[in-house]
């Protein structure tokens, strides 16, 4: 029942354009159920570039357990 507690995560981000096609080729594989073919790639590489895509590699140092207080009271964080 609400409120539903989360992680609150810190580390070190990268975002590239080459992190998105990865993205989007392992995305591809999993809706699909195959591997994107080498025929649909250069199709993905276009859509990054024409949609400013980027992909968000997030190497995790540290993370906490939050719980939201009841009645809007400001969270707790918990050290995990």
């Amino acid at each position: 029942k609400p409120p539903y507690p989360y992680i609150m995560m810190m580390g070190t981000a990268e975002a590239s354009e080459a992190n998105a096609l990865e993205v989007m080729m392992k995305v591809g594989a999993v809706m699909t159920g195959t591997q994107v073919s080498d025929a649909a790639k250069p199709m993905l590489e276009k859509r990054v570039k024409d949609e400013g895509r980027v992909g968000i590699r997030f190497t995790p140092k540290d993370f906490f357990k939050v719980q939201q207080q009841p009645g809007g009271a400001s969270s707790k964080v918990v050290k995990s």
